[in-house]
Formats: C-alpha cells, sequence, structure tokens
C-alpha cells in the first residue's frame, strides 16, 4: 500500500468529484489526542482474512464515483427494504 496524507485524500477527492467546497484547514483547535499521523498495516486483515487491497486510492475513489452516478449514492437492496425506505425518507 502507499501511505496517503488528508490532504492527499482532499486533493484526490477534489479532482475525482469535481468539489469545489473550501477546505479550512486547522478550523479546529487540536484535542489531546489527535495525532498527526495515522497508518495502517494491512498484513493481519491478510493472515487472518485472505483479504487485501485490490485498488489505489484514485482507483477506489474513482469507483465510488462511478456507483454513486449509476445509483445516485443509494443502496440498491435499499429499494427493497421496507425499513431502508422509512429511515431514508
Amino acid at each position: 500500500g502507499r501511505e496517503s496524507t488528508l490532504r492527499d485524500v482532499v486533493a484526490e477527492m477534489t479532482r475525482i468529484f469535481g468539489s469545489r467546497s473550501e477546505v479550512r484547514w486547522n478550523a479546529f483547535p487540536a484535542r489531546r489526542w489527535d495525532t498527526t499521523h495515522w497508518s495502517a498495516n494491512t498484513q493481519k486483515s491478510r493472515d487472518l482474512l485472505g483479504w487485501s487491497p485490490r485498488h489505489s486510492l484514485a482507483q477506489g475513489l474513482l469507483k465510488t464515483s462511478e456507483w454513486m452516478r449509476i445509483t445516485g449514492g443509494e443502496d440498491a437492496d435499499a429499494q427493497t427494504r421496507p425499513q431502508a425506505r422509512r429511515i431514508a425518507g
């Protein structure tokens, strides 16, 4: 995998989704439990579940964008579940 910063993620999302939203960095004061570095190690999921990521961040966001375009962001199964319709609207 490849480590991505929050700025990397925001930049990719802005590019892929065409967002024009303003990002306000440091809009809130840091909390004592906040960290400046998060990193995932997928070895345990690989060992226990046989899972490993198949897509880069950009590929995953592109696939998400395509799914949202096709479905309107709706869970396809939600249309058949009455409780999902009640909650959703």
